[in-house]
């Protein structure tokens, strides 16, 4: 028999607290229904929270509620970026409130098409009047294969509007993964409607190991007045590195992307999870990077890996100061025969972490 349970961990100073809640005990402040499944697999939920609304997105779907839980609005994501002239249905939302500009802003993709779409709030009310774009993102190479893009991160700072994707083998979808694309677009000329607005491209990034990085993550920022943007990606193969990349000046005459490799220690892919109800099991993937954020000159970032026991699944996470890529905290947490998987890690402005 399994035991399903929500699992917080706390970092208040240099406490650690590891807290165990029964989903029946949880006692929730507000709570309502929001998009019900649509038959697409994945989902691919996401959710944003701004001063007066909630915004969800799902695979070819987005609704926007009031606090009190009330749908207010609600399209597929094809008639959301009909304006753009799309001809198929969108796919891979993702949703943020972006603190620096107080804009939303929905970012989905196309498949056969291959393109990005970006819709950009006018005001901070969702309901209002938005800007919409659409950038090529098919990656081509010398011999004119066609890899369209997949797994998307979507990111900001107070600067620009960073799009991270893996770019596949078009030949029948197959998922063979050929590189990584990072896409930066000036969050001025998106809140502005200038079209189009200034973008640059950084394709076919390498570890240090020669290896592509792949599953690259947008960090997210907070408290941060930073123009330098980070990404993180860890490796899909057992591993003792994560690959930290900094962008800086990327709409100036220096432009310019880094590489750090910060040695950490070693972690592979995951065991599948079992769960109640059948023997399915529950498909955890590999060792990508889950959550990243910066904060006030650190990194801090999680992701889940095979425990030492062989018969589950571990959270591995990490402080990271970023002026000389010194690790504070790299740790895991695991239990004999438990799984862990799909970690999420936010800090506060005072550095305790959830």
């Amino acid at each position: 028999m399994f035991k399903l349970q929500m699992v917080l961990i706390l970092f208040i100073s240099s406490v650690f607290l590891s807290v165990s809640i029964q989903a029946q005990n949880v006692s929730l402040v507000k709570n309502f229904e929001g998009i019900q499944w649509n038959g697409i697999k994945p989902p691919d939920p996401d959710i944003a929270v701004g001063p007066n609304h909630i915004v969800l997105t799902v695979n070819n779907g987005i609704q926007i509620y009031n606090k009190e839980g009330l749908q207010l609005s609600g399209a597929t994501l094809r008639d959301w970026f009909s304006s753009l002239g799309i001809t198929e249905n969108p796919v891979d939302p993702k949703i943020v409130f972006n603190n620096y500009c107080d804009r939303w802003i929905v970012f989905a993709i196309t498949r056969s098409s291959a393109l990005y779409l970006l819709s950009v709030s006018k005001t901070d009310n969702p309901m209002g009047e938005w800007y919409y774009y659409k950038f090529d993102a098919l990656e081509k190479d010398q011999d004119g294969s066609r890899y369209p893009p997949d797994y998307t991160g979507l990111g900001y700072n107070s600067e620009a509007v960073y799009i991270t994707s893996n770019h596949l083998n078009d030949i029948q979808y197959t998922h063979d993964f050929q590189w990584a694309k990072i896409k930066a677009i000036k969050l001025s000329d998106l809140t502005s409607g200038v079209t189009p607005p200034k973008s640059i491209d950084f394709t076919k990034m390498l570890n240090k190991d020669q290896s592509s990085a792949k599953n690259i993550k947008p960090v997210d920022y907070q408290f941060s007045s930073s123009t330098d943007y980070y990404l993180v990606n860890t490796s899909t193969t057992d591993a003792d590195f994560i690959t930290v990349w900094k962008i800086s000046d990327p709409f100036g005459s220096n432009a310019s992307i880094t590489r750090e490799t910060v040695k950490i220690g070693s972690y592979g892919p995951p065991n599948d999870a079992p769960q109640p109800g059948g023997a399915r099991l529950i498909e955890t993937n590999d060792s990508r990077i889950s959550d990243c954020t910066y904060n006030n000159g650190f990194i801090y970032g999680c992701f889940h890996s095979k425990n030492s026991y062989n018969n589950g699944s571990a959270v591995r996470y990490f402080k990271l100061r970023v002026s000389d890529y010194y690790l504070l905290i790299d740790d895991k947490i695991e239990q004999n025969g438990i799984y862990y998987f799909y970690p999420e890690i936010y800090p506060d402005k005072y550095g305790n972490i959830v």
